[in-house]
């Protein structure tokens, strides 16, 4: 077992910082609770009951954690997890040719 996870590695780790301001704006976005809504401010309660729409906060936290989780996999993915060495392709060649 631990042989198997020690083979684990990533081709780009340095794509792993990308991960920071995302777990930076996730950090903030669950500290920030606004208000239910800027129109609490200004109109008569009995009215807010048909001018907000019900369900649009649990809504927008979905969509926000939906998008934070596609962001990290997608981070992870572009970091190159692998399990075998294997070396990144440069632009040089092996055999330069002059012409």
């Amino acid at each position: 077992m631990s042989e198997f996870i020690s083979n684990f590695h990533f081709i780009r780790p340095w794509y792993l910082l990308l991960l920071l301001p995302v777990v930076a704006m996730g950090w903030k976005f669950l500290r920030y609770t606004p208000n239910k809504s800027s129109w609490e401010k200004v109109c008569d309660k009995k009215l807010l009951e048909f001018l907000l729409v019900k369900g649009s906060s649990s809504l927008r936290k979905f969509v926000t954690y939906l998008t934070a989780a596609g962001l990290i996999f997608s981070i992870i993915a572009i970091s190159g997890p692998a399990w075998k060495k294997k070396e990144v392709p440069t632009l040089s060649s092996d055999n330069p040719v002059m012409i």
